[in-house]
């Protein structure tokens, strides 16, 4: 296998979709609710995280506001970015009256990561996928009792994926990585849930 076809393989499993998909199951799994809450909020939230969101994707890809899967031209991300971050909102907003307080402190602190990618993509661009990737792994380990801090180790081949693919320059990638760590530990301390 190439290096660039390994490169492209790992930007596409380590993406948007699998980490939200992922996160958003064991969230409602993993943070005491009820029943009848997952019932409630699953399809509500998949409808709004995940499905929603690509949908605009796909529908921005098809119509040429975005050049390509990556969304590699900054200017490019804003419509997507900012949708996202309306999505994040409403979603802590249906938590917040719907859910118990970690699920909402897990949706404010994704709220929090998502309108701060939006903000700084205004003026400069980061890597979402180190954002996400390094979130995802830090809630999934606190989620599951930090049992899960051997994923870690999966980040160097997403810096690498992005940065060989130039998608990314090493800041950029440091930057998503710092702010993927330092935000979703901020939040959920400041939430009192880690």
């Amino acid at each position: 296998m190439s290096l660039k076809l390994f490169a492209q393989i790992v930007s596409r499993i380590f993406d948007f979709p699998l980490w939200v998909t992922i996160l958003l199951s064991v969230a409602l799994f993993n943070t005491g609710l009820s029943a009848s809450q997952i019932k409630i909020m699953g399809p509500l939230l998949v409808v709004v995280d995940v499905i929603a969101p690509i949908v605009i994707f796909l529908i921005l890809l098809r119509d040429g506001d975005i050049s390509d899967i990556d969304i590699t031209r900054r200017r490019e991300r804003y419509k997507l970015f900012g949708f996202g971050s309306v999505a994040s909102f409403i979603s802590c907003f249906f938590v917040y009256f719907l859910g118990n307080h970690q699920f909402f402190a897990l949706f404010a602190t994704g709220f929090v990561i998502t309108a701060t990618l939006f903000l700084i993509t205004l003026k400069w661009k980061i890597s979402g996928h180190m954002i996400i990737n390094c979130t995802g792994i830090y809630i999934l380990s606190y989620l599951f009792e930090w049992q899960f801090l051997w994923l870690f180790a999966l980040i160097p081949f997403v810096a690498f994926a992005r940065f060989y693919l130039k998608k990314h320059s090493l800041w950029q990638i440091t930057a998503g990585g710092v702010l993927g760590l330092l935000e979703p530990y901020v939040f959920l301390k400041l939430f009192n849930v880690i």
